[in-house]
C-alpha cells in the first residue's frame, strides 16, 4: 500500500513537471515568436554591411612603408570582366593570344610603332579580333605612358573626367596610373577634372586594358572619359597630351562606329567615317559625320567616340604624324550572323615621327631650345604682382563658394602673356599644396586662377583643402622663365634656379626657392629631387640617361 501511495506521488511529480516545463516552452516560443521579425531584420542588416564591406575593401586598403608612413591605396576595380572578357586570367590569355596571333600572321607589323590607336571596344567576342589588329602592331614596343580615352556610356556629366586611382585591376593584374602626368592634364576651369565615379562602370576604357597588358609592359595609364564636352574642352585636352607627348607616350582612342544599321548600310556609312579619319583631319571628320547624319537619320550614331576620336585627330595633327592607317574593318553581323541589325567596328593607327610642338620643349622633357613669346628678364612690378596674388584668392574664394573657376579679367598686357607658373600654398609655414604648369596654355592672369584651383583640389599629397582652412592659407606665385637644358649637373645654382629632371618616362622639379627653405646643398638638392620627388635612388641625376633642365622664377607671395 505505501509502495503504490509513493508511486502516485512520483507520477504527479513527473506529470507537473511536464506540465511545468510544457508551458514554459509554450512562453519561450511566443517571446521568440515576438522578437523574430526583430532578430530577422538585424541579421539583414549585418548581411548588407559584410556584402559592402567585400565590396569596398578590395578598392581601398592601407599600405606602410619604411618610414611608417600610411597612405591608402585605390584601386579601380574590373566592371565588365565575365561579360565583355574572360573573367579568368588563363581564358583571358587564350583569347587574347588567338586574336593577336591570327592578326600577326594577316598584317605585318611596321618597323616604327603607331603613338595613336583607334580600336573598339564592345565585348571581344565581337570586337575583339578587330581590336587585336592594332594591338599587334604596337608589340614589345617601349612605351611608358598610355592614355586612354573614350565616351562614357554609363555617366552623364560636362567635360572630361580623369580617373586618379593608384591602380586598374583587371584578371592579368594591376596596372599603375601615372598622376605626375594627370597633374599636368587637369584644368577644372575647362572642365577637364578628376572624377573617378563616372568611370566606375564604364567598359570602353577597360576592354582595352587586357591587351595593352599582353603587348607592354612596365606602363602606367591615363584614364580618361569625355562626357558633354565644349569644342573649348576638346581643343585644350588635345593641346595640353600633345605638349606632354615623346617618343614612350601611346594614345589609344576607344571607339566603335556605326550603331544598328543593317549590315549593308553599315558596310557604306563606315568605310566613309574611316576614311575621314584616315585623312587625319578633325575638320575633314566632323565635316563627313554631318553628311552621314543628313543622309542615315536612322542610324544612331557613326561613331560612338567621335569626340575621343577628335581629340586624337588634333593631336596627330599637332605631332604631324600624316595620314593614318586601316588594319581590319568589319561589323558585329560578322560573327553574330545578325545582319539586319549591327554595329561596325575598325583597328586604324597613326605613324609617323614625332614633330612636337613649340610648346614641347619642356611638358614632360624639354625638346632643347627656347621657344618663348616673352624675355627672361622681364619681370612683374609690385603692383602687377599684387595683382596676380588678389587674383589667386578671388579664384579661391569662388571655387569654394560655387565650385567654379571664374574668368577674372585683367587689362595688363603683361598679365596676359603666356607664362609658365606656379602657385603654392601653405598653413602655418608649411606646405598645403603646390602645382604649376611649364606650358603655357593661356594667359599669365588666367592659368593663376587655374593653378590656385588645382594645388587646393587636386595636389594628390595633401587632402583637398576645406573652406574653414582659407583663412590660414598664405599664397605663394612662382612666374617661370623658359628652360635650358644643362650637361652636367654642377652648373646647377642653388637659390637661382629651379631644376627639370627627366628620367626615363618620370620627371620632377623643385622651385628655385626649396634650397634656400631646407638649406639643402646642391647635392642634397638633387638627391631629394630623385628620392623624394621620383622615387628613384638618391642618385639617379648622375645616370648619363638623366636629363637636367634649369630655370629661373620670380617669387613673391602674400605677406
Amino acid at each position: 500500500m505505501t509502495a503504490m501511495i509513493l508511486a502516485m506521488q512520483q507520477y504527479n511529480n513527473s506529470t507537473m513537471f511536464f506540465i511545468f516545463n510544457f508551458e514554459l516552452l509554450i512562453l519561450y516560443n511566443k517571446e521568440v515568436e515576438r522578437w523574430w521579425p526583430i532578430i530577422f531584420s538585424l541579421l539583414v542588416i549585418l548581411l548588407f554591411i559584410g556584402i559592402g564591406l567585400l565590396l569596398v575593401l578590395p578598392n581601398r586598403f592601407k599600405i606602410e612603408n619604411e618610414n611608417n608612413f600610411v597612405k591608402e591605396v585605390i584601386i579601380r576595380q574590373p566592371a565588365v570582366a565575365g561579360q565583355f572578357y574572360p573573367q579568368r586570367e588563363k581564358d583571358l590569355r587564350v583569347m587574347a593570344d588567338k586574336f593577336l596571333s591570327v592578326a600577326k600572321q594577316e598584317i605585318e607589323k611596321e618597323n616604327d610603332p603607331f603613338p595613336i590607336l583607334i580600336v573598339p571596344h564592345a565585348g571581344w567576342e565581337y570586337s575583339g579580333q578587330t581590336a587585336a589588329f592594332g594591338f599587334a602592331q604596337i608589340e614589345d614596343n617601349d612605351f611608358k605612358k598610355v592614355v586612354l580615352i573614350g565616351p562614357s556610356h554609363q555617366a552623364f556629366f560636362e567635360g572630361a573626367a580623369i580617373d586618379d586611382s593608384d591602380f586598374w585591376q583587371t584578371p592579368l593584374g594591376k596596372v599603375a596610373v601615372d598622376k605626375a602626368l594627370i597633374n599636368k592634364i587637369l584644368a577644372p576651369e575647362e572642365k577637364i577634372i578628376v572624377n573617378r565615379g563616372v568611370h566606375d562602370n564604364e567598359h570602353c576604357l577597360e576592354v582595352e586594358l587586357p591587351f595593352l597588358q599582353m603587348v607592354l609592359s612596365d606602363f602606367k595609364i591615363v584614364p580618361i572619359l569625355i562626357g558633354q564636352a565644349s569644342e573649348s574642352t576638346l581643343e585644350l585636352l588635345a593641346k595640353v597630351l600633345a605638349a606632354n607627348f615623346d617618343e614612350k607616350t601611346l594614345l589609344v582612342v576607344s571607339s566603335d562606329l556605326s550603331h544598328y544599321p543593317d549590315s549593308k548600310t553599315a558596310k557604306v556609312v563606315d568605310q566613309q567615317t574611316v576614311e575621314a579619319i584616315l585623312s587625319g583631319s578633325k575638320d575633314r571628320l566632323v565635316e563627313v559625320l554631318k553628311k552621314l547624319t543628313d543622309e542615315y537619320p536612322q542610324v544612331d550614331t557613326f561613331a560612338c567616340g567621335s569626340e575621343a576620336i577628335k581629340v586624337g585627330l588634333a593631336v596627330a595633327e599637332s605631332l604631324s604624324m600624316g595620314k593614318g592607317r586601316l588594319f581590319s574593318k568589319t561589323n558585329s553581323g560578322t560573327v553574330s550572323g545578325q545582319e539586319d541589325r549591327v554595329v561596325g567596328y575598325a583597328a586604324m593607327g597613326f605613324l609617323g615621327k614625332l614633330n612636337p610642338p613649340a610648346l614641347h620643349h619642356n611638358g614632360t622633357g624639354p625638346a632643347g631650345g627656347q621657344s618663348s613669346k616673352f624675355k627672361a628678364e622681364e619681370e612683374l612690378d609690385g603692383d602687377q604682382q599684387k595683382t596676380l596674388l588678389e587674383i589667386a584668392r578671388q579664384a579661391l574664394e569662388n571655387y569654394f563658394k560655387t565650385e567654379k573657376v571664374s574668368d577674372i579679367k585683367v587689362n595688363d598686357e603683361l598679365l596676359k602673356q603666356e607664362r609658365g607658373v606656379f602657385v603654392t600654398l601653405k598653413k602655418d609655414g608649411q606646405l598645403r599644396g603646390c602645382i604649376g604648369q611649364f606650358v603655357p596654355q593661356k594667359p599669365l592672369y588666367q592659368l593663376v586662377q587655374d593653378m590656385a584651383v588645382s594645388a587646393a583640389a587636386y595636389d594628390h599629397r595633401f587632402s583637398p583643402l576645406q573652406y574653414n582652412e582659407l583663412g590660414n592659407i598664405k599664397i605663394e606665385i612662382s612666374v617661370l622663365s623658359p628652360m635650358e637644358k644643362i650637361s652636367f649637373w654642377q652648373n646647377v645654382e642653388l637659390g637661382k634656379y629651379g631644376v627639370y629632371l627627366k628620367y626615363g618616362d618620370r620627371s620632377a622639379t623643385f622651385l628655385p626657392q626649396v634650397a634656400a627653405e631646407t638649406g639643402w646643398s646642391r647635392e642634397e638638392f638633387l638627391s631629394q629631387l630623385c628620392a623624394q620627388k621620383m622615387g628613384l635612388s638618391e642618385n639617379c641625376y648622375q645616370d648619363p640617361q638623366a636629363e637636367l633642365f634649369v630655370y629661373t622664377a620670380q617669387v613673391f607671395g602674400e605677406e
